[in-house]
């Protein structure tokens, strides 16, 4: 091994060693804010964060080392609303909080059958349910990617309910078009406020 490569295997680990000891940088007042709204919920040895917002709970989890079962995270809202005394809630989620909503879903109307293994227990719980639900839909998502997705929803669920955004926007619409999904949130909220 010549010296050149000595010396840049030197560089490196001194650079590495370096930028591992520097601190985080400190939290803008954006995130200060928004975490002291914040609690932590103990649940079976774990600390998930939340934050209630006029009476509609958020939550994130650490990933760790863990299986990560549906089931499982529809035990823990079930938990974390329970610890509130909060009796009835609003839930507006993403990618896999989406499974996790319907699956509470199922709780929730008492509907018994079993994305593929799941798929009539899950599909059937929006079929049944007497519970208003609005789909906020990004037709470039590449998980359920173009207009037959919307065509297939609003031929299974019974009087369903659903925003399209602009065709631009993809898996992430509360990133790519945050002002879209609010409006649309807020106008599924007051047409469910006059029923």
């Amino acid at each position: 091994m010549g010296y050149q490569n000595i010396a840049w295997i030197v560089v490196v680990t001194a650079a590495t060693v370096y930028f591992l000891n520097i601190p985080p940088p400190p939290l803008s007042s954006t995130l200060l804010n928004w975490q002291k709204k914040g609690d932590i919920f103990k649940y079976k040895g774990f600390d998930i964060f939340y934050i209630v917002e006029e009476g509609v709970p958020s939550d994130g989890s650490t990933l760790l080392e863990h299986d990560y079962l549906i089931t499982e995270q529809a035990d823990i809202h079930e938990a974390l609303l329970t610890s509130l005394s909060i009796p009835r809630a609003h839930v507006m989620s993403h990618d896999y909080g989406d499974t996790v909503a319907l699956e509470l879903l199922h709780r929730l109307i008492k509907y018994i059958t079993q994305r593929a293994e799941n798929k009539d227990r899950w599909v059937g719980a929006l079929v049944k349910t007497k519970l208003p639900v609005h789909m906020i839909y990004g037709p470039s998502d590449p998980v359920n990617s173009g207009y037959a997705f919307v065509d297939h929803y609003k031929k299974v669920v019974p009087s369903p309910s659903i925003t399209v955004l602009d065709a631009a926007i993809g898996h992430y619409p509360q990133w790519e078009d945050p002002n879209a999904v609010f409006e649309s949130y807020k106008s599924f909220l007051q047409s469910i406020k006059k029923t």
